[in-house]
């Protein structure tokens, strides 16, 4: 599948989107950090990803870098963990319990936690979008 759509002989992409924790076409629901009350994001982890999205993002710019392609990977957060919204949903759209998230976590700490943790695995992200904004 990556050949048809990174490699010389498919599509020959150069952009590719990768969610920040499950999407809605996860084979599983999870999040980085299910630690209830780990605002330090001690327990943050991408262990999830080593299996098959880390390695994903390897051969795609591998296939790409065959003919001098770069593939930018734009790294887009999906979900907060459970415990910081009302419902406790990970898949359900969910009202983020505003004061814990503002005031007790920094939206920026969990995209340098995910950043490190992957560049140390993959090649490092081209870019990434905002979290979504809490209602």
């Amino acid at each position: 599948m990556l050949e048809l759509l990174y490699g010389d002989s498919g599509n020959r992409l150069t952009l590719m989107r990768v969610p920040i924790g499950p999407s809605d076409f996860a084979t599983s629901v999870y999040t980085y950090d299910e630690v209830p009350g780990d605002y330090a994001l001690e327990a943050f982890s991408v262990t999830h990803d080593q299996a098959y999205v880390l390695p994903m993002i390897t051969r795609a710019r591998s296939l790409a870098a065959a003919s001098g392609r770069e593939v930018k990977v734009l790294a887009s957060p999906w979900t907060a963990p459970s415990w910081l919204k009302r419902n406790g949903a990970v898949r359900v759209r969910g009202v983020l319990d505003r004061i814990l998230s503002v005031l007790l976590l920094s939206p920026h700490r969990p995209f340098t936690i995910f950043t490190r943790a992957c560049s140390t695995r993959c090649s490092p992200f081209s870019t990434r979008t905002c979290p979504p904004v809490p209602r």
